[in-house]
């Protein structure tokens, strides 16, 4: 095997990047990674990582180019709720957590330092290592509002990526810090019924209704040969959340037929819009209520 060839089997396996320690165990000398660099074979992306042929271009090859510069050191907080779908992606410094003690700076590069990292707070999925969902929560738990963390929790129970008894696990783990214990706090609430849920939206309604006192609906039923976002079984309330698609003409004209004929059948509905839930919860529960009748509490 050439020196090429074997540059590019490593960068294959790493998203297109490589080490200046994988470089020079081919081997090449400092002075032949200088050249390659000098003629744009290799691109340095942080201290002591390269990217292959061209500048490293996709998020994960940044994030794994931050692992090698920083290694052993595990992509963590911000990046890592990212990675899970916790968090909406925003430009920014990659975020890692070293538990090994030394100190590390590095542009561009967030590094966290922990005592400890426990096997459980941990995940590798090829040369991407990262902090295990549970303990990404409670690494963003000082960073995020109570909102935000909230969202973030049960994201992480509606993806099916890390139960209350994990959270709670990494939690004690963690010991006293900024927003632990609010999100201990989530972990010991009975669990919501989020596992159907299609998106964020549809799995943040379950906890409106239960922070209002109303009873907690089932998600995505099947009724009458439709599937309902949210039910009430015992009252046959039907409630409908509402994205963008359905401002069509085509849309608005279905949705009228599908409400009339559930209605026909016995089954009240409710139709809001996710700016409801995050600006006007309380009117969006006063109107369930007011459905749902005296027994809605």
């Amino acid at each position: 095997m050439t020196v090429d060839q074997a540059i590019a089997a490593i960068a294959a396996r790493q998203q297109g990047v490589i080490g200046r320690a994988q470089l020079r165990a081919i081997p090449l000398s400092d002075a032949a990674i200088a050249k390659r660099v000098a003629t744009g074979r290799l691109h340095p992306v942080f201290k002591g990582a390269y990217a292959v042929g061209i500048p490293a271009a996709s998020v994960e090859s940044l994030r794994i180019a931050a692992l090698i510069s920083t290694a052993p050191s595990f992509v963590s907080h911000r990046d890592a709720g990212e990675h899970y779908g916790l968090l909406k992606p925003i430009p920014g410094p990659v975020h890692v957590t070293v538990a090994h003690g030394r100190r590390i700076a590095r542009e561009r590069i967030v590094v966290h330092r922990a005592r400890s990292l426990h096997g459980d707070d941990r995940r590798e999925y090829g040369p991407l290592r990262l902090t295990s969902p549970a303990r990404t929560l409670v690494d963003l738990a000082g960073t995020l509002t109570e909102r935000e963390l909230t969202r973030a929790f049960d994201e992480s129970q509606r993806l099916g990526l890390a139960s209350s008894r994990d959270v709670a696990a990494a939690c004690e783990r963690a010991g006293p810090r900024r927003g632990i214990g609010l999100l201990a706090g989530l972990a010991r609430e009975p669990s919501l019924p989020v596992g159907r849920a299609r998106n964020g939206g549809e799995a943040a309604f379950p906890r409106l209704c239960r922070d209002h006192g109303l009873p907690v609906p089932a998600v995505n039923v099947p009724l009458l040969g439709y599937e309902v976002d949210f039910l009430w079984e015992g009252e046959g309330l039907v409630a409908e959340l509402d994205g963008g698609h359905h401002d069509s003409r085509r849309a608005r004209q279905s949705d009228a037929l599908r409400d009339a004929r559930l209605r026909a059948a016995g089954h009240p509905v409710i139709r809001f819009r996710s700016r409801e839930m995050w600006t006007d919860g309380h009117l969006l529960a006063a109107r369930i209520r007011v459905e749902l009748g005296p027994q809605a509490g």
